[in-house]
């Protein structure tokens, strides 16, 4: 009779494999399993590789209770004050959408293309591009929309005139500081009328003299101009931001350190010195 020697023998009354949470206790085996010997030629005695299975989907990343994205603007314009104001809300509608961005994933963007109606897009394409709409790429869109910030030297004019009238230094506000703050509103509000917001960049030495000459009161102006003359400071003619920073930090040091001289009215002539009622006597200036 041959006895046949196990190298692993089951527990009494049981011919499975033993459960996986028997053989291997918690923090990893015990004792170093057996080696099998077969026909793949595993030596006995030689631990095999022990392989775990990463695909569990671990790198998936699912977003419960995701808010909705903005909707996307559509553009069915023609003229470049419509441009302007699609331009506008397309980068309202990127802003609000790169807000959303959640563990490094960004949410899809409507690209330019897709956001111009189709009879419009057929118009563009053909009269002002000489292409099919298909064949007109995301960056030709972009510098159709950007012409129409583009404004021949009469508009151009009468802006800087709407400009004019709209920053204004109100003295009934006590501080400098808020003084500029609303004179910066005022005019943000009357270029933001027809999406004319370029204005400021692209004509910036003409935004500054408008400024320099509407400053209040009549001593801030004075110094300002004065200031402004000066050699080192030829650099904030042409760069309006760069202007109002130091207008902002030199008016609250002026009103500060040197005060503000009101506007002083001129003085009116004398009244002539009334004579006594029932007098006969008729006054006479002194001669000389």
């Amino acid at each position: 009779m041959t006895t046949v020697h196990r190298l692993f023998r089951s527990p009494q009354g049981r011919r499975q494999p033993v459960a996986v949470d028997e053989a291997w206790p918690f923090g990893g085996p015990s004792s170093t399993p057996p080696a099998f010997g077969g026909p793949s030629g595993a030596v006995p005695g030689v631990t095999a590789p022990v392989t775990e299975d990463w695909d569990m989907g671990q790198g998936d990343v699912y977003i419960h209770n995701a808010p909705a994205l903005p909707k996307n603007p559509m553009f069915k314009g023609s003229t470049k004050e419509e441009r302007r104001e699609f331009m506008a809300s397309y980068n309202q509608y990127i802003s609000q959408t790169n807000a959303l961005t959640a563990n490094g994933v960004r949410p899809f963007l409507m690209p330019l293309s897709a956001c111009i109606e189709p009879a419009t897009k057929q118009r563009v394409a053909e009269w002002d591009m000489g292409k099919f709409p298909e064949e007109v790429t995301d960056a030709e869109w972009a510098a159709w929309f950007t012409l129409g910030f583009q404004v021949d030297p009469r508009t151009l004019d009468s802006l800087k005139k709407r400009v004019k009238a709209s920053v204004v230094f109100d003295m009934s506000i006590p501080d400098a500081d808020s003084r500029i703050g609303r004179m910066l509103d005022g005019m943000a509000a009357a270029l933001r009328r027809d999406r004319q917001e370029w204005v400021i960049r692209e004509e910036s030495a003409a935004i500054v003299k408008i400024i320099t000459e509407a400053v209040k009161p009549v001593s801030l102006h004075r110094a300002v101009t004065e200031q402004m003359a000066l050699t080192r400071n030829k650099p904030l003619k042409k760069d309006v931001y760069r202007f109002v920073r130091w207008l902002r930090e030199f008016a609250i040091g002026h009103e500060r350190f040197v005060g503000y001289e009101e506007d002083v009215k001129p003085a009116g002539k004398p009244d002539p010195p009334r004579m006594p009622q029932g007098s006969d006597q008729t006054f006479r200036p002194a001669s000389a």
